[in-house]
């Protein structure tokens, strides 16, 4: 992924805690431009991914049991009961009669976590460190990284990585790789 220096580099990095959860799909509506289901309660952040199973729907339902990750798709929340499947048509379809069960990876509890976003070049030393609000935004099951222009502009053309580490109230340390990019000059296609 290329990233141009100047621009604010933003990224959300979603963290799942391991346990794969279910909801039973009250309904379907597959009469829009996407598909939205029905989920009471589903517990999800605002963008997340999830699987169906249990229905025999053509391009949404889950081929493997468990779901593998290929059967997994971007689902949007539309409020706490209604899910928008992202880039999945349900045109066609027949009336959905029940039996679907939303899967998905329970967010990671981050209560009371600290965050901090490191970018260096491969084995370099880092040339920005963002730990605080608005930078770095933690919420249920994910952080929000954000890097502002005036910072970006400064790196040197070439790779980049951005190691996000996360600090638990217990002293638990866990540190993930929140973006492996190519840092360009403006107008560098």
């Amino acid at each position: 992924m290329d990233h141009f220096k100047g621009d604010t580099w933003r990224r959300h990095v979603r963290l799942e805690s391991g346990q794969l959860s279910a909801r039973p799909v009250a309904a379907i509506d597959s009469s829009g431009a996407a598909v939205r289901l029905s989920v009471p309660a589903h517990g999800l952040p605002p963008a997340w991914r999830a699987a169906v199973t249990g229905v025999a729907l053509p391009g949404l339902t889950a081929r493997n049991r468990p779901p593998a990750v290929d059967d997994f798709y971007q689902v949007m929340a539309i409020d706490q009961n209604t899910l928008e499947v992202i880039n999945v048509s349900g045109a066609g379809w027949p009336r959905y009669t029940g039996g679907a069960v939303l899967q998905f990876g329970a967010p990671l509890d981050l209560s009371g976590v600290s965050a901090r976003a490191t970018f260096r070049p491969p084995g370099g030393q880092p040339l920005l460190v963002l730990s605080q609000a608005p930078a770095l935004t933690v919420e249920t099951g994910g952080v929000w990284i954000t890097a502002p222009p005036a910072d970006t502009a400064r790196w040197p053309s070439g790779p980049m990585v951005c190691a996000l580490e996360l600090t638990w109230p217990d002293g638990a340390v866990r540190t993930v790789i929140a973006g492996r990019f190519t840092v360009k000059e403006p107008g560098d296609g």
